[in-house]
């Protein structure tokens, strides 16, 4: 609300009226801004004073649900990426732990061949552990290409627990404003009215769970 671009506001000046807050004009004539019951403003001073008063609470907390809507699909997507970069997670211990055993089966068959080479020279049970070892060796090649492509996907999986994180604290901060405001707006409504916000609510609540019910059937 911009009051430089609104008239004067105050108690009314007439008498009788004293209690009432009005606004006043450029010639000193006063304009009721309140309803009957101080249940909301008058129309008249509304469409008045539009631009100065801003957006209406209904526009506000409309925008704030489509706004809601969008970053709970970000969420959404966001924690299906973590699910995805969790599992890389299992893997990733898998793979460490494979090559730990290539590396322990890579020491004890060069121990071997020492050991066969030092009592005998070079023989064909030798060269036959030789050739194990090489095989090895190009084993544990492959597991540490497999290795740095999981830790480049572990880096992505902290990135992602970081995006997921922050959309939470986004939409808890929007839930809290949009909260603050349909509180002070349902202030002024009538019963009915209340009623008729719920039975709106409970509806698009209802579709909403749809649509994460019809999205969760499609993930395997």
């Amino acid at each position: 609300m911009d009051f430089k671009k609104m008239d004067p506001i105050g108690f009314s000046k007439k008498s009788g009226n004293e209690t009432n807050i009005v606004s006043f004009g450029e010639r000193g004539g006063e304009s009721a801004i309140f309803k009957k019951g101080g249940k909301g403003l008058l129309k008249s001073f509304t469409d008045k004073f539009e631009e100065a008063l801003g957006p209406k609470a209904e526009k506000i907390i409309d925008e704030d649900v489509a706004s809601i809507r969008e970053e709970r699909q970000r969420l959404r997507e966001a924690e299906k990426q973590l699910k995805e970069s969790e599992r890389n997670a299992v893997q990733l211990q898998r793979t460490k732990d494979d090559l730990q055993h290539l590396r322990n089966r890579i020491e004890q068959t060069q121990a071997r061949i020492d050991d066969l080479e030092e009592e005998q020279g070079s023989n064909l049970e030798s060269e036959s552990e030789l050739q194990r070892l090489k095989q090895l060796q190009a084993d544990l090649e492959n597991k540490k290409k497999e290795l740095g492509a999981l830790q480049k996907l572990e880096k992505q999986k902290n990135r992602e627990q970081a995006k997921v994180d922050k959309l939470r604290r986004t939409i808890a901060s929007k839930e809290k404003e949009r909260n603050a405001v349909e509180e002070r707006l349902n202030s002024t409504k009538t019963l009915e009215e209340l009623k008729e916000q719920e039975t709106e609510l409970i509806r698009q609540n209802e579709e909403d769970r749809a649509v994460i019910n019809d999205e969760n059937t499609y993930v395997f």
